[in-house]
């Protein structure tokens, strides 16, 4: 979903391009509403047994991040090591934000700022792992954007309380465009995606492999956040979670599973997961071959400079 109070300055004063704008995007949010289900009312990705309440409740993105689990629950690893774990795959990071605040998912991934925002309102977690995520600030073709400063009065689509906030920010300071940069908050990934493929918004933040699909359809990368020096991807558990003895026995099954799950995408590539990638990530087979190498690593706690860029981000 997006948020009005996303675009600056105020609608009074916005142009009157922009205003078109808001009024399509709200029609497109009405319809997208009416026709798709929430998250909560998809069934879960479970591991192979009636969807129950899980002992371990985990919540993904369709996103590269979320690769080794996809794997491991599609050929059957959690089931083999008799791990306790369901999984529920959401479209925006701040339906797993929800989640991880009343407590309806023990864990999940997220990235370091968010992470920071919900410990400041309270919701104790444990920063896990870091994750290979990156996103590219990628421009529609018809744009005529080569460069950030060209981002006056263009509207760019992200999320807000988010590395996504981040790297817009970082992007239009430095940039020290002459005009506003007008930010629309767009919290689903596929219509975040969709906007874009659409010439809808001039520009939008992107995860793999969505960034991918973007480029396959001809749109710049305008910026990279692999050049920033930092990596905000991070898997989060709730503090709580990781205090009970037989949750903590499935995070442990967990991170063997994920280990192994790493090591075989490291080993065959992605073109070996093509069926896996294209299910969970909504993507077309010919685009899994364009997807720039991941080296997935073993979990590991995030960088010391990482989380203390994220502390003081706000």
């Amino acid at each position: 979903m997006f948020h009005l109070s996303s675009f600056h300055p105020s609608m009074t004063h916005l142009p009157k391009g922009i205003v078109h704008l808001l009024l399509f995007m709200l029609v497109c949010h009405l319809i997208a509403c009416g026709n798709n289900q929430s998250a909560s009312d998809k069934p879960s990705m479970n591991t192979g047994r009636p969807a129950d309440r899980r002992t371990l409740e985990v919540a993904l993105m369709p996103t590269l991040d979320c690769l080794p689990v996809f794997i491991a629950a599609e050929r059957g690893w959690f089931d083999r090591d008799k791990a306790d774990i369901g999984f529920k795959s959401f479209q925006a990071a701040m339906d797993i934000d929800t989640a991880l605040t009343h407590g309806s998912s023990d864990g999940g991934v997220t990235d370091l700022i968010r992470a920071e925002a919900l410990r400041r309102k309270g919701v104790s977690l444990s920063l896990w792992s870091a994750l290979p995520t990156y996103w590219q600030l990628i421009v529609n073709e018809q744009a005529r954007v080569k460069e950030p400063k060209q981002l006056s009065d263009k509207t760019v689509a992200m999320t807000r309380h988010s590395a996504t906030d981040y790297f817009s920010d970082a992007v239009i300071t430095e940039a020290k465009t002459p005009h506003e940069v007008y930010r629309v908050q767009i919290n689903d990934i596929h219509v975040r995606l969709q906007m874009l493929l659409s010439k809808s918004v001039d520009a939008a933040f992107l995860p793999e492999p969505q960034a991918t699909v973007a480029r396959n359809d001809h749109h710049r990368v305008l910026f990279d956040s692999r050049n920033s020096g930092f990596s905000f991807g991070v898997w989060v558990w709730r503090s709580r979670s990781m205090n009970d003895t037989e949750k903590m026995r499935n995070i442990e099954l967990f991170k063997k599973i994920y280990n192994e799950a790493c090591d075989s995408i490291n080993r065959y590539g992605f073109r070996h997961y093509a069926d896996i990638i294209v299910k969970h990530c909504h993507i077309e087979n010919t685009d899994v071959d364009k997807i720039p190498p991941v080296k997935y690593k073993h979990i590991s706690a995030p960088r010391q400079e990482d989380t203390d860029k994220a502390r003081h981000a706000f």
